[in-house]
């Protein structure tokens, strides 16, 4: 079937170099930024974007990707969520210790593919829950926690959308259920 929307669907696109980030501003695509890295690290191409985006009269539209967990005890949701948020960033990581292996660092910064030569992929099999947690690599604790980091996002940000990963890393299929049931019961209505 024909698409419904004239002319087309919103595209989105997502990546890690800075080129990715200009020519989604210039074609008036939407971003999706990667759901590994710290706000920090997204900065910089964010504002890439968004510069590209004002100097082609478009307008931006970032969707922001995060891997979500959600209890109302932070004992228990650690308990239930280490393992799986582990195993989601050693699984994302997989590139940088395939076989054969990446091509020297020098070539990948040459080819635009700096990223990958940086070293955060390999810094995201070190870090510890609460690394990842403080750094909110994932959005991981109580509804009220977590409404206060999406505001907070919202704040510094211009994010148009937040799009939660809820099933990653092998988690039990139970756990993906509660968080996405309190997710919609209890910090959906503070944003509508």
């Amino acid at each position: 079937p024909k698409p419904v929307q004239k002319p087309h669907p919103k595209l989105y696109t997502g990546g890690t170099s800075d080129i990715t980030y200009q020519m989604a501003g210039e074609r008036n695509w939407g971003i999706c930024v990667p759901p590994l890295l710290p706000w920090a690290a997204l900065e910089g191409p964010l504002d890439i974007y968004k510069e590209a985006c004002a100097k082609a009269g478009n307008t931006p539209d970032i969707l922001y990707l995060r891997p979500v967990y959600l209890g109302d005890d932070e004992g228990q949701i650690r308990r239930e969520v280490e393992e799986a948020l582990h195993n989601f960033l050693k699984f994302n990581a997989s590139p940088i210790f395939s076989k054969p292996p990446l091509p020297p660092k020098e070539e990948l910064i040459a080819k635009d593919y700096g990223f990958y030569a940086s070293g955060a992929l390999e810094g995201l099999t070190q870090l510890s829950y609460d690394d990842i947690v403080d750094g909110e690599i994932g959005f991981i604790g109580t509804p009220n926690k977590v409404i206060d980091q999406i505001g907070a996002l919202r704040e510094k940000g211009g994010i148009s959308e937040v799009t939660i990963l809820t099933n990653f890393g092998g988690i039990d299929h139970w756990k993906v259920i509660k968080t996405q049931e309190l997710f919609a019961e209890r910090i959906m209505p503070a944003f509508r």
